[in-house]
This record gives C-alpha cells, sequence and structure tokens, in this order.
C-alpha cells in the first residue's frame, strides 16, 4: 500500500519546499501505485496554480503582466506519469530547483544614466548567470534528486541551457553583472515602446523543450 508521508499538499505551499519534498508530494515508493498517486497530486497542484494564473491575469493592468511562480516540479510530475526518475529528467526541474532556493529570474528596471528617474526598460536578471555558487548549489540539489531516484548526474550542458545560462568568458560575466544591476545599465534591456510582447519570455512562462 503506498504510504502518503504528510498532509494534502496544495500550491503555492509547494513553492516553498526543499526539492526533494516537491518531488516526492509526500508519496513514498515508485512503483505503479505511487506514481499514480503523485500523479493526482501533482495534476491537481498543476490545475490550482493555472487558475491563479488566470485570475492575476484577468484582475492585470494591461502595462503589467502579472508575475506568477509557476511549481516546476509539479508540472515535470504530473507530465511523467508521476515517475520521479522520468520527472527529474524534465528541464523544468533545474527550474523547479533553482526556483525552489530563491534564484527564480526577477525583472528588474534598466536606467541610461544615473540620475534618470524614470526606467528606459526592463532587464530579466538571472543571478545564475552572474553567481558560481548559486549555480553549484543548483546543480548540486539536482544531482541529489537525481541520485535518489537512482538516475546519473546531469550534464553540464543540459544544466545550462534549462538554467537559461549560456557560457560565458570571464569578461562575458563581468559584463553581465554591469547589466544586471543598478542604473547606467543600458545593455541588453526590454524596451517598453518596443518589446514584442509575444516573444519576451518571463519566468512563469512555459520551458522550451
Amino acid at each position: 500500500m503506498t504510504e502518503i508521508t504528510q498532509p494534502a499538499v496544495n500550491y503555492p505551499d509547494v513553492l516553498h519546499m526543499p526539492p526533494r519534498d516537491a518531488l516526492q508530494l509526500g508519496v513514498e515508493g515508485q512503483d505503479r501505485e505511487a506514481n499514480q498517486t503523485r500523479l493526482v497530486i501533482a495534476e491537481r497542484i498543476v490545475g490550482e496554480a493555472d487558475a491563479a494564473t488566470d485570475r492575476a491575469y484577468a484582475s492585470a493592468h494591461w502595462m503589467n503582466g502579472p508575475d506568477v511562480p509557476q511549481p516546476r516540479i509539479a508540472q515535470a510530475l504530473a507530465a511523467h506519469g508521476g515517475d520521479m526518475a522520468q520527472a527529474v529528467q524534465d528541464p523544468r526541474i533545474v527550474e523547479g530547483v533553482r526556483d525552489q532556493l530563491g534564484y527564480r529570474p526577477q525583472w528588474e528596471d534598466v536606467y541610461d544614466y544615473e540620475d534618470d528617474m524614470i526606467p528606459s526598460g526592463q532587464h530579466l536578471f538571472n543571478q545564475l548567470e552572474v553567481d558560481d555558487r548559486a549555480l553549484g548549489e543548483v546543480r548540486t540539489a539536482i544531482n541529489e534528486l537525481r541520485a535518489g531516484v537512482c538516475v546519473e548526474p546531469i550534464d553540464e550542458q543540459h544544466l545550462l541551457a534549462a538554467a537559461g545560462v549560456e557560457p560565458r568568458s570571464g569578461l562575458g560575466v563581468a559584463e553581465a553583472r554591469a547589466v544586471s544591476h543598478g542604473k547606467g545599465a543600458a545593455a541588453e534591456r526590454l524596451d517598453f515602446a518596443t518589446a514584442d510582447p509575444t516573444t519576451a519570455r518571463r519566468p512563469d512562462d512555459a520551458p522550451s523543450l
């Protein structure tokens, strides 16, 4: 009989769980019954998140799209029938672990000049692009999840792609840090007047698989 080790998990509670708990969803085991039980919970959580997103968009101002955190790990479980060994190989697990550990990309205002009072655009700041320690923390957490379900460590290329990190030289990292913080960072911005809303990707968008 499948053992459920904690009360029913809901959205947004799952967003604040340690990655391992978010993967198990309170269900022990990897047999068919455990996977099915985990699938039902994951699908419910995804449904709750979708409803929350719909409500946020319905009440949002037309110039300010809502930024609704998504249960990426639950999405991966739902896509793979509640099977943890399959789910940990889904790119959404990388995004989910990143978010669970507090590194979800954030939109930041960008100013052309130090004394500007009004931002000229926005930049999507991904801390993993400029912080090797944070990237290492995410890598370790993912590999712990994979080891727990007998899956080999993640390939570095797949990790970087799923985390939205492009391989950079030392100079590239320095430039990214300069762009990411403070006024006077005009490069890599999303201009309000010219941005195409159909191509601008926000953190809550579906991942590219």
